[in-house]
């Protein structure tokens, strides 16, 4: 869900954050994805169930290693993969090529975004975006931006 992140622990030899690859499982309606590419109305959550330790295991196999996180939307929600968003916007599909990104920040892993359709309040194509420190920004790159109304 946008704003969870999985854990980071300091290195005690270093000033830098050393980040541990411990993500659980997220499902949505059997659709798996990752905390930074759901965005849910909280409104429109049904029940949120986590599970851990051998039950996630059992269940999922190692896919659940590190824990299984099942959001229920409820039945009202209309939650939009990317294909539905291109659609819903009248983009055409060759442009799934392009990068994307969410409020100019860019979605390392697009096929795993699932949106909330009463978040999205636009989607265009842009050379402008968020550009992080390890990031080159190329010159008229063109991404897909889909603008989310701001969190209060």
């Amino acid at each position: 869900i946008l704003g969870l992140t999985p854990n980071a622990q300091t290195n005690p030899l270093s000033a830098r954050p050393v980040r541990i690859d411990n993500k659980p499982l997220f499902l949505v309606d059997n659709f798996k994805t990752e905390s930074n590419s759901l965005v849910i109305d909280p409104n429109n959550i049904e029940s949120v169930t986590v599970l851990k330790d051998s039950t996630s295991v059992a269940k999922y196999g190692q896919e659940g290693k590190n824990g299984v996180v099942i959001v229920v939307p409820k039945k009202t929600a209309r939650l939009l993969q990317l294909d539905k968003i291109l659609d819903k916007y009248n983009l055409s599909h060759h442009l799934n090529q392009l990068k994307v990104c969410i409020n100019k920040t860019l979605m390392p892993n697009p096929h795993l975004i699932l949106i909330d359709e009463t978040l999205i309040i636009n989607v265009e194509v842009t050379t402008e975006r968020i550009w992080k420190n390890s990031e080159a920004p190329t010159t008229n790159e063109k991404f897909i931006n889909i603008v989310l109304k701001a969190r209060k």
